[in-house]
């Protein structure tokens, strides 16, 4: 972005700085304002970063709007970047609801996987991640057993978790 700014002019330039000014400003979480604090800030980042795009879309390149729009959660952008249901939920926490606890997830997912209904796109490693996700570990281990069988990961993946600090 900062490279684009240097070579930018006129109202591009300007509206590159701006979205520049709004990544300096992205609300982090800390222990210290607590999840609450973080939502609220959040929402005000976000509808600061709406306001910038109806001002100053239009002076933007094609890729730099898609830059904003990506920082902005915009859904129809981040669908129509990722090519896979997991890539959609990893944008849509990282750009639109970095907010939700892991109890909150499921409608997320669902959501994803609605977006891409196509199962021959869904490798055996999607079914693991997808039960690890939501939080099932019944399913998740019988889909490390089915993907990877009954041997070695199955018989120490309590130890690798314990290892990892993981599980007590």
């Amino acid at each position: 972005l900062r490279a684009h700014l240097a070579h930018a002019s006129g109202g591009e330039g300007e509206a590159l700085a701006l979205v520049d000014l709004l990544l300096e400003n992205c609300p982090v979480l800390s222990a210290t304002d607590g999840l609450g604090a973080f939502r609220a800030s959040w929402r005000v980042w976000q509808d600061d970063a709406a306001m910038l795009e109806k001002r100053h879309g239009k002076a933007l390149s094609p890729g730099g709007l898609t830059v904003l729009r990506i920082l902005r959660g915009d859904e129809r952008t981040l669908t129509s970047l990722c090519r896979q249901w997991y890539e959609l939920v990893l944008a849509q926490l990282l750009f639109s609801q970095p907010h939700l606890r892991r109890s909150e997830l499921e409608p997320l997912v669902n959501a994803a996987i609605a977006a891409y209904p196509s199962e021959e796109n869904y490798g055996s490693y999607d079914y693991v991640l997808l039960a690890v996700m939501l939080d099932d570990p019944k399913q998740a281990l019988d889909q490390v057993a089915g993907t990877c069988g009954r041997g070695w990961l199955l018989c120490h993946l309590d130890g690798l978790l314990s290892h990892a600090g993981q599980v007590e």
